[in-house]
């Protein structure tokens, strides 16, 4: 994604339910290793979820604050088509998402918003500092409540879904 707003797959836990009712096993890479998910929620999955809602909220605010006010809409649609293709949030919540944006956007000053273009850079730090703190978090749940699997002879690495036979 553009804003590098994930650099894990992510599938809920009411999907990983239905995929494996359907004999589907959901995997994730994490440092060069692959683990089946569970298909039941995993313990602090709720809350990571809202806080990397959040965070991506934060992070699009900070973006956008650099420009110009009448790109915000258009681009706003673009990163919200990404994040659906992508996986990365449910229809659902890129409509929060988006409004949560807006609304964030609406509370800010024109001070504000140069303020928050000059701080860019500071910005850009702290924002991928808490991005890979996320993306740790997720990883460390998957790790601590997967299941590891050896690669499938195709070689695939990364988010794969095979359906049994």
């Amino acid at each position: 994604m553009k804003l590098g707003l994930s650099h894990l797959a992510y599938v809920p836990a009411t999907t990983r339910a239905t995929m494996s009712r359907l004999g589907a096993v959901i995997a994730l890479e994490v440092d060069g290793l692959i683990y089946a998910v569970p298909s039941r929620e995993m313990p602090g999955e709720v809350e990571w979820r809202a806080d990397y809602m959040k965070w991506m909220v934060r992070r699009f605010v900070h973006y956008l604050a650099r420009r110009p006010k009448d790109e915000w809409v258009t681009t706003l649609l673009e990163v919200e088509a990404e994040a659906v293709q992508k996986q990365l949030l449910l229809n659902v919540e890129t409509e929060a998402f988006s409004e949560g944006v807006l609304l964030s956007l609406q509370d800010l000053s024109s001070s504000d918003l140069q303020l928050l273009a000059n701080n860019a850079a500071l910005h850009d730090v702290e924002l991928k500092s808490a991005g890979e703190a996320l993306d740790n978090r997720l990883a460390g749940m998957v790790i601590s409540h997967g299941t590891r699997v050896e690669p499938g002879l195709d070689g695939k690495k990364e988010f794969r879904m095979k359906v049994a036979p």
